[in-house]
């Protein structure tokens, strides 16, 4: 049995704060690891704002051509997370 809701990350509880942020009519959304990007239903521009957030929050900087390789919620997780981790001084 599945627990109440996965265990969140950091990273897809920035994303889902985020894109209720966007649209608040998904805060019931449940957000899991394998859910496409495309299934939150931000359009072109949503979707440019959610990552401008993201970027913000971390104080990271993430090339456009990272973000083509993005389908899943667990794909734009671990682009944070290695763009956090290379950011973060050693």
């Amino acid at each position: 049995m599945n627990a109440p809701q996965e265990q969140l990350s950091c990273y897809r509880l920035a994303i889902r704060e985020e894109t209720v942020a966007l649209r608040p009519e998904l805060a019931d959304l449940e957000f899991t690891a394998d859910q496409p990007v495309a299934a939150l239903g931000l359009d072109s521009v949503e979707l440019i704002e959610l990552i401008g957030a993201l970027i913000s929050r971390f104080s990271v900087d993430i090339p456009d051509e990272d973000l083509d390789y993005v389908d899943t919620l667990e794909d734009l997780e671990k682009l944070l997370e290695r763009h956090v981790t290379k950011a973060t001084p050693s």
